[in-house]
C-alpha cells in the first residue's frame, strides 16, 4: 500500500482508464453526457419500459452501448474476457447474475445454479473474489415478507420455504468446500428481518476459521449501526465472525413512500448528510473490530473511500480479516483502478445476463445516474482529463 495524503490520488486518469481505447472513452463520455439531460433520459427510460412490455426486440440497440458499459456479458463464460481484462490491472471481479423480473421456481433454480457456477469459477480464478446473490432471486418477495412478519405459512408457502433453505444450504456448503466468500445483497426493510436471520444462522455455522458469509447493510437506514453492534456482541459471545458489505442503500424513495402510506416512522434518513455520516461510522466501526468483522466497502464516494484507505494505512499491521473496496462496473474507475494501483484490494461488481433480462437493472443504473448529477459530472471530468492527456502525449510524440 502506498502513502495517501488526500483525494489527489484518485486524479491519476492514466491508471483509471489505462485499459480503455480512445474510442471507448468517447463512447463512455457520450453515455455520461446523456445522463445529464434529465428530460431526455426520462423519456428514454419510459420508451424502453414500453418496448419491453410490448415485446419489441431492443437488445441489438442496448448491447453495444449501455449494456457494454455496465455489464460483463450475457453469461458468466462470456464475462470471463472482462474479468481477465480487469485482472490485468490488478482489479478483482464480483460477477453478479442480474436477470430480474422472473419470480418462478425455474428462475429461482437458475439463480442458484449461477451462484454455484460463480463459486466454482472463483475457486479456480483468483481474479473472482466473491459470489453474490439477491435473496429475492431465490424466493419470491411475498415469501420473504411473510417470513419477516412471522405469519403462518400456507402449505405451498411452507414448501417454498423448504426449497429456499435447501438452496441456501447448497450455496453455503459449496462456498465452504471451495473457500469462496458469498455476499448476500440487502432488500427492502420490511423483508430484511428474515434475510438477517438466515445470514445469522449460516454465519454461525460457516464463519468460524474464516469469513464466508457476508450480509449487506444499507446505511440510509436509521437502525443499521446499532444492528451491526448487536450482531457483533452475539458473534463474539458465540465465537464466530461476521462479514459485512456496507452500502448506502437502493430503495430510499420506496421506503419513504411506504412509511407515509402505512403511517409508520420512516426507517431511512431524510437527509443525505445523515446517510453519509452513518456510512462512515459503519466502515470505521467494522474496521476497528477487524479481528471479528471482514469488510467490503461498496461505495462511489471519494471521502468514504479515502477515510477507509487512511485507516488501513495507519493500522496496516493490525489488519486480520479481509478489507475490500468495490464499485460498479462502468462507474468510478478513478477509484477502483487507483486503489488497485496503490496496493489495496479493489473490485468491480460485474453484472451479467441476457440483455433483455438485465434491462431492469440497466434502467435502475440510468435512473441512479440521472438523479446523481454530481457523480455524473465527476465521471465526465475525469474522462475529459484522460482524453486531454492522451492528446497532449500524442502531440509531444509527433514532434
Amino acid at each position: 500500500m502506498t502513502i495517501i495524503q488526500d483525494s489527489e490520488m484518485f486524479i491519476n486518469t492514466e491508471n483509471a482508464y489505462g485499459l480503455r481505447s480512445i474510442g471507448d472513452l468517447r463512447r463512455v463520455r457520450w453515455i455520461f453526457r446523456l445522463f445529464q439531460y434529465q428530460a431526455i433520459m426520462q423519456l428514454l427510460i419510459r420508451l424502453t419500459r414500453f418496448l419491453i412490455r410490448v415485446g419489441f426486440p431492443i437488445g441489438w440497440l442496448i448491447r453495444p452501448v449501455v449494456f457494454k458499459q455496465f455489464c460483463g456479458g450475457e453469461s458468466l463464460h462470456e464475462s470471463l474476457k472482462v474479468i481477465r481484462h480487469l485482472n490485468a490491472a490488478g482489479v478483482k471481479s464480483i460477477p453478479d447474475f442480474s436477470a430480474e423480473g422472473n419470480a418462478t421456481d425455474n428462475a429461482f433454480h437458475r439463480v442458484k445454479e449461477e451462484v454455484l457456477q460463480t463459486i466454482r469459477l472463483a475457486s479456480k480464478e483468483s481474479s473472482v473474489i466473491y459470489a453474490v446473490f439477491k435473496p429475492t432471486g431465490l424466493a419470491s418477495f411475498d415469501l420473504w415478507e411473510k417470513l419477516s412478519s412471522g405469519v403462518v405459512l400456507l402449505p405451498d408457502e411452507a414448501n417454498q420455504k423448504a426449497k429456499l433453505e435447501e438452496y441456501l444450504e447448497e450455496i453455503f456448503t459449496n462456498a465452504s468446500a471451495n473457500d469462496v466468500p458469498v455476499l448476500v445483497d440487502a432488500e427492502e426493510s420490511w423483508i430484511q428481518p428474515a434475510i438477517d436471520q438466515y445470514i445469522r444462522i449460516f454465519s454461525e455455522k460457516y464463519n468460524r476459521d474464516k469469513v464466508l458469509v457476508y450480509n449487506t447493510v444499507q446505511m440510509y437506514r436509521t437502525d443499521r449501526l446499532d444492528f451491526i453492534r448487536r450482531e457483533l456482541e452475539r458473534a463474539v459471545s458465540r465465537g464466530y465472525r461476521l462479514g459485512y458489505k456496507i452500502v448506502r442503500g437502493a430503495y430510499h424513495e420506496k421506503e419513504q413512500l411506504r412509511a407515509r402510506d402505512m403511517d409508520y416512522p420512516s426507517p431511512v434518513f431524510s437527509r443525505k448528510e445523515d446517510t453519509d455520516e452513518a456510512y462512515n461510522a459503519a466502515i470505521t466501526y467494522c474496521f476497528e473490530h477487524n479481528e471479528w468483522i471482514a469488510l467490503c466497502a461498496a461505495t462511489h464516494n471519494e471521502q468514504s473511500t479515502l477515510l477507509l484507505a487512511k485507516l488501513m494505512l495507519e493500522h496496516r499491521e493490525e489488519i486480520k480479516l479481509p478489507v475490500t473496496f468495490a464499485q460498479l462496473f462502468g462507474m468510478s474507475d478513478h477509484l477502483t483502478f487507483n486503489l488497485a494501483a496503490a496496493g489495496f484490494t479493489a473490485a468491480k461488481y460485474l453484472p451479467y445476463g441476457p440483455v433483455r433480462e438485465v434491462l431492469p437493472y440497466l434502467i435502475r443504473r440510468a435512473e441512479e445516474n440521472r438523479s446523481v448529477t454530481g457523480e455524473t459530472g465527476r465521471e465526465l471530468r475525469y474522462i475529459r482529463m484522460e482524453l486531454t492527456r492522451r492528446r497532449v502525449k500524442e502531440k509531444s510524440r509527433n514532434r
